[in-house]
């Protein structure tokens, strides 16, 4: 039964009152999309992994309950700067750009 449950306004006020991150692209035909779908999916992390993969615009942080929009691309594109430079100076040969790459190390599987 509580699967045909509607959610309430309450409901949706706490799950959307938080920092959501969209994402504006480069196709590779010149035309534009935004990333999204699931409320989940649109988080910091989805955003970094995106930069990483390349052909991102522009990154936005907005709170639709608070009504508040920032576009925060050179932020998280200096934190990606920064998490490399720290690699390289701790001596990593190996400076993964995926996520993938991130949480199981190079091919050995080692794990960063």
């Amino acid at each position: 039964m509580m699967a045909n449950a509607k959610p309430t306004a309450q409901t949706i006020e706490r799950v959307l009152d938080r920092c959501l991150y969209q994402v504006v692209t480069l196709a590779v035909d010149g035309s534009m999309h935004m990333d999204g779908g699931e409320v989940s999916t649109l988080s910091r992390e989805n955003a970094l992994e995106l930069i990483r993969e390349g052909n991102v615009l522009r990154v936005f942080a907005f709170n639709p309950i608070e009504g508040t929009c920032s576009d925060i691309t050179d932020e998280l594109e200096g934190e990606i700067e920064y998490e490399t430079d720290q690699m390289i100076r701790d001596g990593e040969t190996f400076i993964p750009s995926t996520y993938e790459q991130r949480a199981y190390g190079d091919s050995a599987g080692r794990r960063l």
